[in-house]
């Protein structure tokens, strides 16, 4: 009978009773989980949740690009196929075209520009008395 006492006065033991975390849930007979293997599990999942959504971000960048260049060139295909007709339509009649060859070229000028626009981040420095000594240099206080 003594067995049976100390294994009902085990069940009737608080959470807690013993300093161990382990030693405790042996006593009260119920599985022991570390805190820390709880909180590296829920680490783990976050992060290939984080890089779940890392992907899908990259795949939407790398799609935008695709479609923009694809764009990009069914422009300067049509502009070289105006081109082309153009000259073969000055070559047939014997003119030169050079007006429609302007056009195009005055086309073809916009869209660098636009594209250099879009891709090129112009930067202008703060001040023109900065210079790169005083860029470098961490001690110096600026202004926001």
């Amino acid at each position: 009978e003594e067995p049976e006492s100390t294994s009902l006065s085990d069940k009737n033991l608080p959470e807690g009773f013993f300093d161990d975390a382990r030693q405790d849930a042996k006593a009260r007979k119920v599985e022991y989980k570390d805190p820390q293997d709880l909180e590296w599990a829920r680490f783990q999942t976050e992060m290939e949740q984080e890089d779940i959504r890392y992907n899908s971000i990259l795949e939407e960048d790398d799609q935008q690009l695709r479609d923009d260049r694809d764009a990009d060139i069914g422009i300067e295909q049509k502009l070289w196929a105006y081109r082309v007709e153009s000259i073969t339509s000055s070559a047939q009649t014997g003119e030169i075209g050079v007006n429609d060859i302007k056009i195009f070229e005055a086309k073809l000028e916009i869209k660098q520009e636009v594209k250099v626009d879009d891709m090129d981040v112009k930067m202008e420095p703060e001040s023109e008395s900065e210079s790169d000594e005083d860029i470098l240099d961490w001690r110096v206080k600026r202004g926001l």
